[in-house]
């Protein structure tokens, strides 16, 4: 439904973005352009119905802030994407996620009850990364039920089958330099970007998705080039994990 006609600028804002799926879809779409799949398996909108989606899309490109693209393909390629009119919305959204992390750390409202500060944050993810170089994967707190998604194979679940998998890839870092270049951290949730250089000498642009809830990984998203790493790892074919997915993380739209 196309927005009404108001004469008060604030009413016309909240008829825009006055709902939770809205603001959330446009946080995933500051990211970039996405396929409707890779929304609706978004961690950012764990929740919603395909019906939903698409009901919030349809009347997003309706008011204008959503562009929808059909390619000519088969099968059929749809991607949603942000106009002018939706990007001029972010400095709206990021007040919004600066007032509601405050908001949160002042009451104590995050899901474990308690949330580290950014630098508290930063100092976790830099032990994270160390005790992963070392393959002190048991140092590494998760929550029981954390979950991990990406190249790797997944949704994979359960501490037990996550320390697993780390401990085999820890043990490829022997050969491999890992260097950390920057941490982006947005309440509970962060990005770390990293290099890893090879044996080989190249270089493989490396991100890893986190959430953390209470001190420990509830959801941890490695994003890179699989055929590299294979070759890295010397890992065959036949011994990956056979349910990829190609869900994408939650990127944070702040920096810290």
């Amino acid at each position: 439904m196309v927005t009404e006609k108001t004469t008060c600028p604030v009413e016309a804002t909240i008829n825009i973005i006055g709902n939770k799926w809205k603001v959330l879809i446009m946080r995933e779409l500051f990211e970039g352009t996405k396929r409707f799949g890779v929304l609706f398996r978004s961690e950012g909108l764990t929740g919603i119905s395909q019906k939903m989606l698409t009901q919030q899309l349809r009347q997003m490109e309706e008011d204008g802030v959503v562009a929808r693209t059909v390619y000519p393909e088969v099968p059929s390629r749809v991607e949603y994407s942000l106009t002018d009119l939706g990007r001029s919305l972010k400095p709206i959204l990021d007040a919004m996620d600066q007032w509601g992390n405050n908001y949160i750390e002042e009451r104590g409202l995050s899901e474990g009850g308690s949330m580290m500060n950014r630098e508290e944050t930063a100092k976790f993810l830099d032990a994270y990364f160390a005790a992963l170089q070392k393959g002190e994967i048991d140092k590494i707190p998760f929550t029981a039920d954390v979950t991990l998604t990406g190249p790797m194979g997944g949704p994979l679940k359960g501490e037990p089958v996550v320390r697993a998998i780390l401990f085999r890839v820890s043990q490829s870092f022997r050969n491999i330099k890992l260097v950390v270049r920057r941490h982006v951290i947005d309440g509970e949730h962060a990005c770390s970007m990293f290099d890893m250089i090879l044996p080989t000498g190249e270089t493989v642009a490396f991100l890893d998705y986190f959430h953390i809830v209470d001190g420990k990984i509830k959801w941890l998203q490695p994003y890179y080039d699989p055929r590299l790493m294979q070759e890295a790892w010397g890992w065959a074919e036949a011994e990956k994990p056979a349910n990829k997915t190609a869900s994408s993380g939650r990127m944070p739209a702040t920096g810290g």
